[in-house]
């Protein structure tokens, strides 16, 4: 069977990011409010390997600066296959 043969990886992941501005003109938003920020990315993933391919799973959770009357949250769940 699958288990027999071939491996399970578990995993985590970690990261910071800035995130950077390409223009401050908007009109959808304040443009004194449209500046640089620092986000966070934390999950854990598991990848299984069947002969030459690899199919990893993937759960974060990415961390984004609260504004004045906003806040923002997002879970990402990612896979794919490696060969």
């Amino acid at each position: 069977t699958f288990m027999e043969t071939e491996s399970i990886n578990y995993y985590l992941v970690g990261g910071m990011g800035l995130w950077y501005p390409m223009s401050s003109s908007s009109t959808a938003i304040a443009s004194d409010s449209i500046t640089s920020f620092i986000i966070g990315e934390f999950g854990a993933g598991i990848e299984l390997k069947m002969g030459k391919f690899s199919v990893p799973l993937e759960v974060s959770y990415y961390y984004f600066p609260a504004g004045e009357d906003v806040t923002t949250n997002v879970i990402s769940v990612k896979t794919g296959i490696l060969f």
